[in-house]
């Protein structure tokens, strides 16, 4: 069982300051702690893009934001520029 304690999600979403429409990328998705809160502030039509290498740590995250359905983009991924900028033509945000 997949297990994660996300830190300083306050001081993250005070700098990031969420807002609706917009993108988001979290690169180390986790158990989706961060992710979870930036879509919560930046509804209805915020999106997260997340990416992880550990699959389970992608079903953890995958099965705590269901809710937010189309909004979060969760992939398998190591995160470097190659593969954010294939995940961002896969989606068109480019």
């Amino acid at each position: 069982m997949y297990s994660h304690i996300s830190v300083l999600v306050p001081e993250v979403i005070e700098l990031l300051s969420p807002g609706p429409g917009k993108r988001y990328l979290d690169g180390t998705l986790g158990g989706g702690g961060h992710s979870e809160q930036i879509l919560i502030n930046s509804g209805p039509d915020g999106q997260v893009l997340g990416l992880d290498r550990d699959d389970e740590a992608l079903g953890a995250a995958r099965e705590r934001l269901r809710r937010f359905d189309k909004r979060l983009i969760a992939r398998q991924a190591i995160f470097s520029a190659r593969s954010v900028g294939s995940m961002w033509t896969e989606r068109f945000w480019i």
